[in-house]
């Protein structure tokens, strides 16, 4: 299994994660001497280390030509985070492959909005059974013995 560590330990993943706190109903990180907050930290690291979405967003017209290209993209499932069909097929397709709910929520934040799933976990549930194959009695939702649906009516 790959790690995400250094021989250096503030660049540790973990490391990072414990220096995460709340403040102000916001999400800081201690970044050296300083605090900001999460996202504040995250932008810097893509400006930093080069994100091409941040540096090369699409204008609407691109986007609406990508759509046109691949209709499941126009498809919004997750409603609270606006993600689409085509952002969950990818996480279905793509390696490391999202076989569970909990694996596509943290790839694309579908069911992380208001609702918590409570409208779009059927669908990305359909999704899932339609990519994987797996009956619906099958899918959980983080492994193991979590399943959503234990049976028909």
């Amino acid at each position: 299994m790959n790690r995400l560590t250094t021989d250096h330990p503030q660049n540790n993943f973990e490391t990072v994660m414990n220096l995460v706190y709340g403040k102000d109903g916001w999400q800081y990180i201690r970044h050296g001497e300083t605090e900001m907050r999460t996202t504040d930290f995250c932008l810097m690291l893509c400006k930093e280390r080069g994100c091409v979405a941040l540096e090369n967003p699409m204008s609407d017209e691109e986007k609406d030509e990508y759509i046109k290209q691949n209709p499941a993209y126009g498809r919004i499932i997750c409603r609270c985070e606006t993600v689409s069909e085509g952002e969950i097929i990818d996480a279905l397709r793509r390696n490391p492959k999202a076989t569970d709910i909990d694996g596509v929520k943290r790839r694309t934040r579908a069911g992380m909005g208001r609702c918590q799933g409570g409208f779009c976990m059927p669908y990305v549930m359909r999704l899932i059974e339609k990519e994987t194959g797996k009956p619906m009695t099958g899918i959980t939702k983080k492994g193991g013995k979590s399943n959503t649906v234990t049976g028909r009516l």
